[in-house]
């Protein structure tokens, strides 16, 4: 919410125990923290974030016997944005909450 953002440093809210992820989005980057504009939420608009597999050339999008995680990791490998790098990138638009990455680092877990 543009009424109730705050500046916030992604260092402060990134634990040094998380590994460093590829090709990190510039900031600055903000929280909300909630006003009678955004109804107490910290946002007037829900913001999508998506990962997008799309299958290689030539190639199936899942190969037979492929697991998830196979495919996951050759889709990233080939550079696909994983949520995380999706939602950072958003938030460092300012379009998003900088703590909502955050919370999509827990569907990237192997």
């Amino acid at each position: 919410c543009p009424a109730c953002r705050r500046p916030a440093d992604l260092r402060d809210l990134l634990p040094a125990v998380l590994p460093r992820r590829r090709g990190s989005a510039p900031g600055p980057f903000f929280s909300g923290q909630g006003c009678a504009a955004c109804r107490g939420s910290g946002a007037r608009v829900l913001e999508p974030v998506l990962e997008l597999m799309t299958a290689f050339p030539g190639e199936p999008l899942a190969p037979a016997g492929a697991s998830a995680r196979d495919l996951r990791e050759r889709h990233v490998a080939g550079g696909m944005d994983t949520l995380f790098l999706a939602g950072l990138r958003k938030a460092s638009a300012g379009t998003l909450d900088v703590r909502e990455p955050l919370r999509l680092l827990l569907y990237e877990q192997p």
